[in-house]
């Protein structure tokens, strides 16, 4: 690790940031017998200071060094390195900071719209559903960012067979829906617990049909620890017959 690795650490652990970082990793040749990595590193955001006042941060890194500051405030390009130094002399224009700090602010308001929208409870949960029918349903929706695990729990155990998933849906407003369904064959649907984990839960949140959560969430303040949110819907779907579900099936449970 570097002082790059570690200001970029100590940015994002802070209350009050808003941050995108953007990395570029890659192996070149250095000699006909040896690989070398270069890693290219680029942090920008807003932090909001104890004092109320909004701070602006626009920082680019190689091989986890700074290499170049851009002070918005003071209009200002620093080179941090002599890897940097080539950098400053195109960005010297009034233009170019007038177009970062739009940048920035468009970026950020993105972020936070998403934030906003996702950071609602996972209590609200909507049931619904008649005894005798076969497929259940499991969907969440509202979570950002997009690593998520939804699975099938039956007394303790992880159910794979049966099981089959829509995958990550995108959503209009940046986050995502996901829905894992599960054909009854043995076992009440009371039985099956759908069992979700994802970065914003402190361990794992489990919803049974006719049930409470068992655990409830923990949401952090901060945007680089995740959001998920919305709503947990479980459902019954009857279908004749007793056979596998197909994208026919799928495309009609999805419409409930």
């Amino acid at each position: 690790d570097g002082p790059g690795s570690s200001r970029m650490a100590s940015l994002l652990h802070r209350s009050g940031v808003c941050a995108v970082s953007l990395s570029l990793y890659c192996v070149v040749p250095a000699s006909p017998y040896t690989m070398a990595a270069l890693f290219f590193w680029f942090l920008a955001g807003l932090e909001t200071l104890s004092s109320g006042a909004v701070g602006r941060f626009w920082i680019y890194g190689y091989n986890q060094r700074d290499i170049m500051h851009v002070d918005l405030e003071e209009e200002g390009v620093a080179a941090r390195s002599d890897a940097g130094s080539f950098m400053v002399e195109e960005r010297r224009s009034k233009l170019y900071f007038k177009s970062k700090e739009m940048r920035l602010m468009r970026i950020c308001s993105a972020v936070q719209t998403v934030f906003s929208l996702s950071n609602s409870s996972l209590s609200r949960v909507s049931l619904a559903g008649e005894e005798g029918r076969r497929y259940l349903a499991c969907t969440v929706r509202g979570f950002y960012p997009n690593v998520i695990r939804v699975r099938w729990v039956h007394r303790g155990k992880k159910v794979f067979f049966g099981t089959t998933t829509t995958g990550l849906l995108p959503q209009k407003d940046g986050t995502f829906q996901i829905t894992n369904y599960l054909m009854l064959e043995n076992g009440t649907a009371e039985s099956f617990f759908c069992e979700t984990e994802h970065v914003s839960i402190e361990g794992k949140l489990k919803l049974r049909l006719g049930g409470s959560i068992q655990k409830k969430k923990s949401l952090s303040g901060e945007l680089h620890d995740g959001v998920i949110s919305a709503s947990i819907i479980c459902w019954f779907h009857q279908h004749a017959g007793s056979r596998a579900l197909s994208a026919r099936d799928l495309r009609s449970l999805d419409r409930l």
